[in-house]
């Protein structure tokens, strides 16, 4: 009897370190992230009047990036929305390169000036440290986030 009295003891012991050793690391798995709200947006960007294709949108929120890409139209749709209120507006423009132009020098920056498609961006909207566009997302969110950005 003694003996499996020492067990139970001997067991129990075991369980509560168990259970108090691990009881910290529970609290820590899967939960505590914030749910940010997102709404939809899309709209159009234009640099001097004219539609920008190959654009990549970013909306930084105070919690949350939301990025889409332009078509042909200008259009973009934010894939993953954007947090309503304030928002900084990032853009990156992507500049494909023309058939026959080797990467190779044109990662070395020796490439003709011909062989670049499309415009690049002015850097004052490329600088995600300082960027020259703010948006305010409605609560609703928006289909009409015009987005009109100059070269000068």
């Amino acid at each position: 009897m003694g003996l499996f009295f020492g067990r139970n003891v001997w067991f129990s012991a075991c369980s509560v370190l168990i259970v108090a050793i691990g009881v910290p690391f529970v609290g820590g798995c899967g939960g505590g992230q914030e749910t940010v709200k997102t709404v939809p947006v899309s709209g159009v960007v234009t640099l001097d009047g004219t539609p920008q294709e190959g654009v990549v949108v970013q909306f930084i929120g105070p919690k949350h990036t939301g990025t889409g890409r332009t078509n042909a139209q200008g259009r973009f749709v934010l894939e993953n929305g954007a947090q309503p209120g304030p928002n900084k507006v990032v853009f990156t423009k992507i500049v494909e390169s023309a058939a026959g132009v080797d990467d190779t020098a044109m990662a070395a920056g020796v490439m003709p000036q011909a062989a670049s498609q499309g415009t690049t961006l002015p850097a004052k909207y490329t600088d995600p440290t300082n960027p020259a566009v703010t948006f305010e997302v409605p609560a609703a969110g928006t289909q009409n986030a015009t987005l009109e950005l100059s070269s000068k």
